[in-house]
C-alpha cells in the first residue's frame, strides 16, 4: 500500500528558540553555555488554541465567485459547528439554548436551522476522510491496525498551530464469527488542515491493542475472527452499538487469523513463561543445558524475539548462546491474578528466590507504569493498556546453570496458587574472556621478533602471537592505533584463520603488521608510537538484547622510528 504520510511537528526546545531568535534579529545567536546540555530538551508548552466558531466561520467562510457568480462554500457550516450542532440533534440543549445559538449564528451570517437539517441528512459522509484498511499486527503484543485517508485540505477545525480535530476509531471483534461482536475500544487521532495536501491525500492510522490469550487454538485448528473498525469524525462513535455510522465516516469488516498457540480457560491460566533473556522459550534448551537451540522452532537461526532482524548468535553461526547480566522475564498477562517469579541454582540445596525488584512496564498509549511487588508477589496489569508483557528482572551473577520458574494464583500466597510452570534451565555466563596474570589467559599479544615495547625501524614487518579463547568464544578482532587522517596505519593480518575461530593457548596464533606498502592499498606508517589491540568477546546473550556480551581487550605497544 502506497500512501502520503503527515510527519509530526517536532517539539520546541532551546535550540530551536534561539535559531528563530537569530532569524527574527538576523543575527546568529549562540546557546548560553548554561543550557547548552539541555538545548535539545523539548519545552512544556500549553495546549494550542482551540478555534472559536466566530474563527471557523471566517476560517472556512464562502469564497465569492468571479463575475457575480454564486459564492463557492468551502467547507459547510454543518461540518465546521458539528459540535454545537450534535449538541442540539443529541437533546442537549433547552429552547433558550437553542434561541441564542441561532441569534449567534446569525450574527456570524450563519443559517442555524439549515445548518441543523443538513446535519440530519448527514450519515456515513465519505466526503473528507474514509477508512479503507484494517489488519492484524501479529507483533508482540497483538494490535489492530486501521488505516484511513484525510482527502481535504480543509475541514479539520485548524493548522498544525491549533488543536485541529479527531478522528475517532472504534474497533469491534466477532471472535467466533457469530454475529456477537465484543466492543475492545476506541482510538483517536489528532488531524489538522494541510493546504499543502497532496491530490491522494494523506493517511493515517488507529492502532487498538488486543488480548488474544483466551483466542488461540493450536496450530491444527486455525482461528479466524471477524474484526471491524469504524471511523467518525468529531464525534465517537457509539461503544455498544457495532451497526451505528455517524455523521463523517464508514466502517469496514475484515477476517483475520489469530496466530497459534495455547489455549487457555479464561478460568483456569497458563503459567508459561514466553520469552527469557529476549529468546523465545520453545528456542532455548530448558530442559537440557540451559543454552540458545541450534535450530529455531520451526526451522532457521535462533532470532530475538522482539528483534527477529538479528540471531542469538551475532555471527550467524547458531552456536548454542548462555546468558548473562539482566536477564528479563515475560508473558502472558491475566488481569485479577496474581504472578511470582523464582530462580535456583541447580544443585543448590537452598531455597529458590523470588525475584522482587520493581520495574516499569511500557504502556500502549504513553508512559510507563510502576510494577511493585507485594511480597513476592506482583499483580497482573491490563494487558490491553500494556506494550510490554515483562514479568520480572533478573540481575543474574555467576556461570553456574539455573532455573527459572512462574506462579500464577487468585491472591499474593502459596495457599493461592491455581497454576504452576515448568522449572526452565537457563545456563548463566557472566565471565568475560581473562588475560595477564592469570595463570591460563584466555586473552594475549605479544610481539615475536625484537619483543613488546620495542623500537622498531620505519618500513619493518612487525610480527607476534595472540590468544583468543572463552568457554563460549564469539569472536576476535585485531587493529592498529592510532589510525586517523594525519597518522594513518595498516591493520594487523591472520592468515589460515577467521574472526570466529578460536586462537587457544599456550601457543595462540600469528599475526603480522607491514608498515608500509606492497601490496596495494596499504600506507607507509610514519615514526610515532602505536598499540596492536586485541579485542575477544564471547557469546553470551547479555541483557536480553543483541550485540551485547562479555568481552575483554589487551594490547602490545611498540615505536616506529625513522631511518637515518
Amino acid at each position: 500500500h502506497e500512501c502520503n504520510v503527515q510527519i509530526k511537528p517536532r517539539p520546541w526546545n532551546i535550540f530551536r528558540l534561539i535559531d528563530l531568535i537569530s532569524t527574527s534579529l538576523d543575527k546568529k545567536l549562540k546557546v548560553p553555555e548554561l543550557f547548552e546540555q539541555v538545548q535539545d530538551q523539548p519545552i512544556p508548552q500549553p495546549d494550542p488554541p482551540l478555534f472559536t466558531l466566530a474563527e471557523l466561520a471566517k476560517t472556512y467562510a464562502a469564497k465569492p465567485g468571479k463575475s457575480g457568480a454564486a459564492a463557492q462554500v468551502n467547507v459547510e457550516p454543518h461540518r465546521f459547528g458539528l459540535s454545537e450542532l450534535h449538541a442540539a440533534l443529541s437533546a442537549g440543549f433547552d429552547q433558550e439554548t437553542t434561541i441564542a445559538k441561532a441569534a449567534l449564528w446569525s450574527s456570524l451570517g450563519l443559517d442555524w436551522p439549515a445548518a441543523i437539517a443538513a446535519l440530519d441528512k448527514t450519515k456515513a459522509n465519505i466526503t473528507y476522510e474514509e477508512i479503507e484498511c484494517l489488519g492484524l499486527d501479529e507483533g508482540f503484543p497483538e494490535r489492530l491496525v486501521a488505516t484511513f485517508r484525510i482527502k481535504r485540505p480543509q475541514g479539520y477545525s485548524g493548522d498544525l498551530c491549533h488543536k485541529g480535530s479527531y478522528e475517532h476509531v472504534a474497533f469491534w471483534a466477532d471472535w467466533d464469527n457469530t454475529c456477537e461482536w465484543t466492543y475492545l475500544g476506541t482510538q483517536t487521532v489528532n488531524v489538522h488542515d494541510i493546504s499543502t495536501i497532496p491530490k491522494e491525500g494523506l493517511c493515517y492510522s488507529a492502532i487498538q491493542p488486543v488480548d488474544l490469550t483466551y483466542h488461540r487454538r493450536n496450530c491444527k485448528q486455525p482461528k479466524i475472527a471477524r474484526v471491524r473498525a469504524v471511523l467518525s469524525w468529531n464525534v465517537p462513535p457509539s461503544p455498544t452499538d457495532p451497526d451505528d455510522l455517524q455523521y463523517w465516516g464508514n466502517r469496514v469488516d475484515t477476517h483475520v487469523q489469530i496466530v497459534p498457540g495455547d489455549e487457555i480457560d479464561p478460568h483456569n491460566p497458563l503459567a508459561k513463561i514466553r520469552n527469557l533473556g529476549g529468546i523465545a522459550i520453545e528456542d532455548i534448551a530448558t530442559g537440557g543445558n540451559g543454552m540458545t537451540n541450534v535450530v529455531a522452532f520451526g526451522g532457521g537461526p535462533v532470532r530475538f524475539a522482539h528483534n527477529p532482524a538479528f540471531t542469538a548468535d551475532g555471527w550467524g553461526l547458531n552456536r548454542q548462546c548462555p546468558f548473562g547480566g539482566l536477564i528479563g522475564v515475560e508473558g502472558n498477562y491475566y488481569l485479577g491474578y496474581f504472578y511470582r517469579v523464582r530462580v535456583h541454582k541447580v544443585g543448590d540445596p537452598s531455597l529458590p528466590a523470588a525475584l522482587t525488584n520493581d520495574f516499569f512496564v511500557e504502556r500502549s498509549d504513553i508512559g510507563y507504569d510502576h510494577q511493585l511487588p507485594i511480597g513476592e508477589w506482583f499483580q497482573y496489569l491490563d494487558p490491553v493498556q500494556e506494550f510490554g508483557r515483562g514479568l520480572a528482572y533478573w540481575s543474574s551473577a555467576g556461570d553456574d546453570l539455573w532455573e527459572v520458574r512462574l506462579d500464577i494464583a487468585t491472591a499474593p500466597n502459596d495457599a493461592s496458587i491455581v497454576s504452576s510452570s515448568p522449572w526452565y534451565r537457563v545456563q548463566l555466563d557472566n565471565t568475560g574472556p581473562v588475560g595477564p596474570p592469570a595463570i591460563s589467559p584466555t586473552i594475549d599479544i605479544h610481539i615475536s621478533a625484537g619483543g613488546d615495547c620495542k623500537d622498531f625501524d620505519e618500513g619493518t614487518t612487525i610480527s607476534g602471537t595472540f590468544i583468543a579463547d572463552d568457554l563460549h568464544f564469539g569472536a576476535w578482532g585485531l587493529s592498529t592505533e592510532p589510525n586517523t587522517f594525519t597518522t594513518p596505519s595498516n591493520q594487523p593480518e591472520v592468515s589460515g584463520l577467521a574472526n570466529t575461530d578460536p586462537a587457544p593457548g599456550p601457543g595462540g596464533h600469528a599475526w603480522s603488521l607491514r608498515t608500509s606498502p606492497p601490496p596495494a592499498g596499504l600506507v607507509t606508517m610514519k615514526p610515532c608510537g602505536y598499540v596492536v589491540r586485541l579485542e575477544v568477546s564471547d557469546r553470551t546473550i547479555m541483557h536480553s538484547t543483541p550485540f551485547a556480551h562479555n568481552s575483554n581487550h589487551i594490547s602490545v605497544g611498540f615505536c616506529l622510528r625513522a631511518k637515518h
